[in-house]
This record gives structure tokens, sequence and C-alpha cells, in this order.
């Protein structure tokens, strides 16, 4: 008989529904008991029985669809029950009075029966939720591959059930599945953090225990310490309310919590961390604090929120002699520069980490122009130079920082500075192909007709970077042409050599000589076979009065001798489709073909031999480049050299 069918039944009477009811509630205690007991007993089964987790599911997928049938009655014959009552008026009867003396004869009496009857259906109702929702999680996955021995709290945590999570930490062994860890000695609450699941965090806040909130895993990584590398600032916050949280927890390389909020730039997390007392000057093992983590990421903010704490942190060195200002200028971060030069007094600018590298070469290194201006702007001097003694404003200029060499020319730099080789600022921007910069330079002052210690101009250095427009831009700033160098160098030599044809191209458009030799006969025909610019060739052989077979004044090679020892077949074949002569002798009398095979070069000897010459087995088919009078031994490079590959000291 249904609570319903009882307390219709006209004979129980008004005076015994409440009894009724109250032995309702005494039957379903009674089946709550009973379920916890037979899901004691499932979870005892799974432990120890060898039979597959699907049929296990299955039964008790059966046994609750048994229970979600009776409980819907239940809750139906309740509630019909609970309208029954709301309109009975109750009569007193001793039969009410082991309901405790709480319940009087009011017209309430029968209402608090139903009220502690719903309480009761509540409490099984939700105990079935928690079962259905941990046989269907299991469901799911079990369709994937699992441990041996999985930590069903984990799976739920790392799939954002919070539902089924609840339901775990409900059960007997909650707190066995929340301390324990997985392979990589991380527990739920990890993934959680890891995962941004501040739902599934906040419902396991009431069962951590001061172990739990700061067990590391196998790298010392605590569940605080996973929150801030991901930037979970809610979840921290939460982390941080917890009686027994610890801030200052160390993961294996000596980091804390408050190091990967710096780190990641997370300000408010940052904030928080400082106001929970965690240590500001608490370094790793290489010696680096939180302050050099926020200086290497660039992090002026989080900078700004350290020294705004109760305690400031401190311009520590680390192993390798390095403060958190080297950190920011070798990252290039201007912001953080200046937050630094801002918050900590006394600061000494002239400091060298143990490789001898101040600030402001790092700067330069980094090719932020705002970093030097920012260090410029802070007190560097104008004169600092790197660890080679080489002054940074010409190193700013040879990397293009436009921006921080015009700051050092608005703070009075010398503007007649040079290098070692007498190389000036237009000469190292040029060198580098910065047309910025060069501009810069030209609207500031600085002349087309300066040389260097060889006589090299600007535009000598511009025609080696293979920059066009900053080639057209000194000869429209009054470049010459046909300038010579100490050896004899015009600017088209040095194009010959980088192979640019743009750059070759507008230096023809404006006049170049290219029937030039330089001291030691060279003509730009010769440098281009020697490096290997086959369209350069090309383009040389078309010019009015172009000889083919001109020799060199050294060994009196030809460019068909010269491309033939470097092993450059493609112009080779340009120069015998020319008519190059196969024949021709240099100074020693020995044919193209010979110097090949002299050098190595089987490929271009074979090329370059007349019928019927006999060419035995070189040593090697590698080739070797011939080396004519004080021509470069080596392609000159586009790169950030100080030194010019064309030059002499470079080719001897």
């Amino acid at each position: 008989m249904t609570i319903l069918e009882r307390v219709k039944t006209p004979m129980a009477g008004k005076i015994n529904r409440a009894d009724l009811l109250a032995s309702e509630v005494d039957d379903l205690k009674t089946a709550n008991g009973n379920l916890q007991i037979e899901i004691d007993r499932l979870q005892a089964e799974a432990k120890s029985s060898q039979q597959p987790v699907n049929d296990l599911l299955s039964k008790l997928t059966k046994e609750l669809q048994e229970e979600r049938t009776k409980n819907a009655a239940l809750t139906k014959d309740l509630h019909d029950a609970h309208q029954i009552a709301t309109c009975a008026s109750p009569l007193k009867s001793p039969a009410t009075r082991h309901l405790g003396s709480a319940i009087d004869e009011s017209s309430d009496r029968l209402k608090y029966v139903v009220d502690s009857l719903q309480q009761e259906l509540d409490k099984v109702l939700d105990f079935l939720i928690s079962k259905k929702m941990l046989t269907s999680f299991l469901e799911t996955q079990t369709q994937t591959k699992l441990d041996r021995n999985p930590n069903p709290l984990i799976l739920a945590a790392r799939t954002a059930n919070r539902g089924c999570v609840a339901a775990l930490l409900r059960l007997k062994d909650g707190p066995k599945y929340m301390a324990r860890p997985d392979d990589t000695g991380r527990t739920a609450l990890h993934y959680s953090c890891l995962e941004g699941q501040a739902g599934v965090v906040e419902e396991m806040m009431a069962k951590l225990t001061k172990k739990d909130v700061n067990q590391p895993d196998k790298e010392g990584m605590t569940p605080l310490m996973a929150a801030c590398f991901m930037k979970q600032t809610d979840i921290v916050r939460m982390l941080l309310e917890h009686p027994g949280i610890t801030v200052d927890g160390r993961d294996a390389t000596g980091a804390t919590a408050l190091h990967w909020a710096c780190s990641n730039g997370d300000v408010d997390t940052v904030a928080e961390l400082v106001k929970a007392g965690a240590p500001v000057n608490k370094a790793t093992d290489e010696g680096r604090t939180c302050f050099h983590a926020a200086a290497w990421a660039g992090h002026a903010s989080c900078i700004e929120t350290l020294f705004n704490g109760s305690t400031a942190p401190e311009l520590q060195c680390d192993v390798l002699g390095a403060t958190p200002l080297h950190f920011a200028t070798y990252g290039g971060h201007a912001e953080a520069i200046k937050a630094i030069m801002a918050n900590v007094a006394d600061l000494d600018l002239g400091l060298t980490n143990k490789e001898g590298q101040g600030y402001g070469e790092l700067a330069c290194l980094s090719g932020n122009a705002d970093a030097i201006k920012a260090l410029l702007e802070g007190g560097m001097q104008l004169d600092a130079v790197d660890k080679e003694g080489k002054p940074l404003v010409l190193a700013a200029a040879h990397n293009g920082l436009t921006s921080a060499v015009q700051a050092f020319i608005e703070k009075g730099v010398d503007k007649h500075i040079k290098e070692t080789n007498g190389a000036g600022l237009l000469h190292l921007a040029a060198h580098g192909g910065h047309f910025d910069c060069c501009k810069m330079l030209l609207a500031n002052g600085f002349g087309t007709e300066a040389k260097d210690g060889e006589g090299f101009e600007p535009l000598h250095c511009a025609a080696q970077s293979g920059n066009r427009d900053t080639v057209k831009l000194l000869l429209d700033a009054g470049g010459n042409v046909n300038s010579v160098t100490g050896e004899g160098l015009l600017p088209c030599h040095v194009a010959a050599c980088t192979g640019s044809e743009e750059v070759f191209t507008q230096l023809m458009e404006c006049g170049a000589d290219t029937m030039t030799r330089s001291k030691d006969g060279w003509l730009p025909l010769h440098f281009a076979a020697q490096w290997g610019h086959p369209k350069l060739v090309e383009m040389l052989l078309q010019v009015d009065g172009a000889d083919i077979n001109a020799m060199e004044n050294v060994e009196g090679h030809t460019a068909l001798h010269i491309a033939a020892a470097g092993g450059k077949k493609q112009c080779v074949t340009v120069l015998l489709a020319a008519g190059a002569d196969k024949n021709l002798g240099d100074k020693t009398g020995s044919a193209a073909w010979q110097v090949a095979q002299a050098n190595g070069n089987s490929n271009c000897a074979k090329m370059t031999a007349p019928e019927g010459a006999a060419m035995p087995t070189p040593p090697s088919s590698r080739g070797r480049a011939v080396r004519g009078g004080r021509t470069p031994s080596k392609p000159p490079s586009t790169g950030n050299k100080t030194e010019y590959a064309h030059r002499s000291s470079s080719r001897r």
C-alpha cells in the first residue's frame, strides 16, 4: 500500500495519518541505509572482482532503472499526500506523541511530518542521482583506454564533470580519491587547476586537507603553482582562502608560485600572492627571484606590483651575475626597464654580468631601440661601450636602431665617433642596409663623402649590403658613384662581389664605370666570375667595350680562369657561350682547364678543356677558389658584421 493509499483510507482516520507518514519516513531511512550498503558492496565488488567493468556497469544501470521507477511513484504519492495534508484538520491523538515534544496539536502538525518526509526523500533522490552520474560517467570513460587502476575523481575533474565530482566526494572513499595521485604525481586538484575548472575546485574546497592543497607532483608543482601557471586568478583566490595553504613552496627548480605568476604577467594573481605573504626575494636554484622572472618576460606591471608590496624586491645577481635589469635589457623590454629604474634606488648602470656585458650592450643585442632610449633617459653615459670597448652608438647604427641612434645624437653624442678602422655612423648604417637609419643620419648632417681608414665611402658599404633603396638614397644625397678606395675599388666592384642585380643596375643607371680596374687589375667582371654570379656576368658582357678575355694584373687570369678555378659552372657556361678563349694562358702559360684541374674542379676542367687535352685524375673533386692578387678569399657577408668582407685585411 502506497502512502497515498494509506492517507486516503477512511478507516485509518485523520488521527492516524501523521503516524503513517512518520512510519514512511522510517522506511525511507532504512531504504537509504540499504542503498548505501549496496553502493559499498558494488565498490568492493569492482575492486576485487575480475569481471569486466562493463558487466558491473550494466548491473548497476539495471538497478538504477528500478530505483528510478520506484522513486517516481514515491514522489507522486508524496505530492498528493502533501496536498491532502494541507487541507486536513489535524486532531489530537496519543498516536502522534512519539514524534516529539516539538510537534504540538496545532494545524502545522501534519505539515511538519510531510516536510520531514520530503527531506528524507530528497536525500534518497540525491543519492540516486549521484549514483546515476557515476554510472553514466564511467560508461563514457570505459569507451576509451584507461589506466589499470584509474582514479575516478581525476577522470571527473579532467572532464569538468562537477556533478560527478560532488557525487564521488560524498562516497566513503571520497577523501582517498582526493589524495591519490596518478603516475605523474598529480591529483584531481592539480588537473582542475591546470584546466581552469573553477567550479570543480569550488566543489572540492570543503573536503581539502592541508596535505591535499599543498600536494606537489613529481616535478614539485603544487596546485597553487598550477593555477598560477595557467593564469587562473579565481582559482588562486579560492586556494589562498584555504587555512592550510602554503604560499612559499618551491618546485624542482626552486621556483615558487610567485615566479610562475610573474613569468605569465598575471598582475591580479601577483597582487593576491603578495598580499598573502608570498616571498618576493626567494631565489631559484639558479639564483633568480620572481623579480628576474617578471623582468625576463617584460611584465612592467608585475614589477610595479612587486614594489607595491610590504617587502620591496632586491636587485639580486643570479649565478651568471645577471640582475633583473640585465634580463629586461637583453629582452628589449623598454617598459620593464623604466619600471626598474623608477623603483630601484642607487642603480649602478655600469654593472656587468660575468661575461662582461653591461646593460647597454645587452639592449643593443636585443635590437630594440626603445630599450636603449629607456637606458639613456635613465642616465646611461653617452660614451658607454661594450665588452670589447666599442661605443654602443656605433653598434646601434650597425644594427639599424634608428630611434636609438637618434636618441644618442639628441643627447649630444660625438657625431664624428668612429671605429678603429675609421668607419663612422653612416658607414655602419649603410653597411647594414638600414635605409631609415641612413635617412635620419643624412638629415642630421652626416655627409656621403666621408671615408674610412681604407677609403671606403658609405656608398661602398651600401653596395655591399645589397639594399637598392639605401644605395639610391645615398646617390640622391650626393654620393659619388665612381668613388675609389685605397685599393682602387669602385662601388660597382663591391656590388659585383655581393651579386645584387638590383644594386648593380642602380649603379649602372647612375653612371658606374664598369671598365675601371682595381689596383690589382680586377674588373667587376672578374669579381662576378669569382663569386659565381652568372646574371651579373651576362650584364657586364653586354656593356660597350667589354673585353671577355681581359686579364687581371697579378697572375694574368681571365674571367674564365677565375670561374673555372672556383668551380663556378654556371659562370663558365655563360663565358663559353659568349666566346671566351679556352686556349688563352695566364702568366705561367696555364689555360683555364689546367687552372681548374690544379684546383680540383674536374667538371669545370672538362668544360673548358680543348679537344684531346690529357687530364689526369685530380686528388680531389672539391673545388678551391683561385686567389688572384688581393681579391676576396670568401664571399662578403651581408650580416651585421662591422668589418667588411671585401677589405684587404679579410682576404689576405
